[in-house]
C-alpha cells in the first residue's frame, strides 16, 4: 500500500499566494486527500495535447496543475489558477 508525497513548486506557491483564502484552502484539502489515495489518477483529470502528461485537480473554479513521478511515489503541483486562465499555455 504505497501513498504518493506531494511537493508543491516555487512557481505553484506563488501561485498559490495570490488565490483567494478560499480557494487556496479548498486546494490545501485536496492537495491532502490526494497524497491519502493509492492511485490518485482516481481525482485528477488528464491534460491533452501539449500539456500531454500533465494532470488537472479540480476544486470549484480553481485548478492545480500537476505531474506524476510513479517512480518516486511523488505529485509534483506545477501550478495553480483560475479555470479560465489556467490552461491557456497549454494551448495548441
Amino acid at each position: 500500500m504505497s501513498k504518493f508525497t506531494l511537493l508543491i513548486s516555487k512557481g505553484a506557491e506563488r501561485d498559490l499566494a495570490q488565490l483567494p483564502k478560499f480557494a487556496r484552502r479548498s486546494l490545501e484539502v485536496a492537495f491532502a486527500e490526494l497524497e491519502l489515495l493509492e492511485n490518485p489518477r482516481e481525482k485528477l483529470g488528464p491534460l491533452k495535447g501539449r500539456a500531454k502528461g500533465l494532470y488537472s485537480l479540480r476544486t470549484g473554479e480553481y485548478r492545480a496543475i500537476l505531474e506524476i513521478f510513479d517512480n518516486k511515489l511523488m505529485l509534483l503541483v506545477i501550478e495553480a489558477g483560475h479555470r479560465k486562465t489556467i490552461y491557456r499555455k497549454y494551448q495548441s
